[in-house]
């Protein structure tokens, strides 16, 4: 006879609970969207300005480098 009331205790408490922790998560994936969105915007911006441009520049042209000494190394190999 006592078990029933701290049942119905455990019930609510667990509903409470699981109420809490369904808003926590749907703060968290809300927060994740817009950070999300956020740097997505940012890195575009960066992306279309002339210092973006020039870190593109930099990274084919390094690219560039990468596989010219690449392709000198295998021609340089005897199979």
């Amino acid at each position: 006879m006592l078990a029933k009331p701290f049942i119905k205790i455990f019930e609510i408490l667990l509903k409470f609970i699981t109420g809490i922790t369904q808003a926590i998560v749907q703060m968290a994936k809300g927060m994740t969207d817009m950070l999300n969105s956020i740097y997505k915007k940012a890195l575009s911006a960066i992306l279309r300005s002339a210092f973006g441009v020039m870190l593109v520049y930099f990274f084919v042209d390094g690219l560039n480098i990468f596989f010219a000494i690449f392709l000198d190394l295998a021609d340089s190999i005897d199979c």
